[in-house]
């Protein structure tokens, strides 16, 4: 019987700390890839938190991780310990491009959000008592 290799990918800190956001439903310790779900308004809500370099920070990552997996010899595995999943090659690849379209729509919801108020004014300071 052949075995297919195996990558057992660990996410970087800024990709880890994003997927945070993404984990609504349970955690992924518990139920993997249900604990998630992938919608660009958590991706957007972690941009107006985080700040944009931040998420660019976490989408170079992403792109890293992705890049790493398109190299893998096509009967390889990926495995993510942190996320409870675990993919064969293409799945993986087409996951990860899934997330980065997500992340990447949400960075862009979060930046026309900011033009539309003024986020960096703190309502308090004009209120005089």
């Amino acid at each position: 019987m052949h075995h297919s290799k195996t990558l057992h990918l660990k996410l970087p800190k800024h990709l880890q700390r994003l997927m945070q956001y993404f984990e609504v439903h349970c955690v992924a310790g518990c139920c993997g890839l249900d604990a998630y779900d992938f919608d660009r308004q958590y991706a957007c809500n972690a941009a107006a938190e985080n700040g944009e370099e931040w998420m660019d920070a976490a989408l170079l990552e992403l792109q890293h991780l992705a890049a790493e997996i398109e190299s893998l010899p096509e009967d390889w595995e990926v495995l993510c310990s942190e996320m409870n999943a675990g993919w064969p090659k293409t799945e993986a690849i087409s996951f990860f491009a899934m997330l980065g379209d997500e992340i990447g729509v949400g960075i862009e919801l979060s930046r026309a959000r900011g033009e539309d108020t003024d986020m960096h004014r703190d309502p308090d300071q004009e209120v005089h008592h």
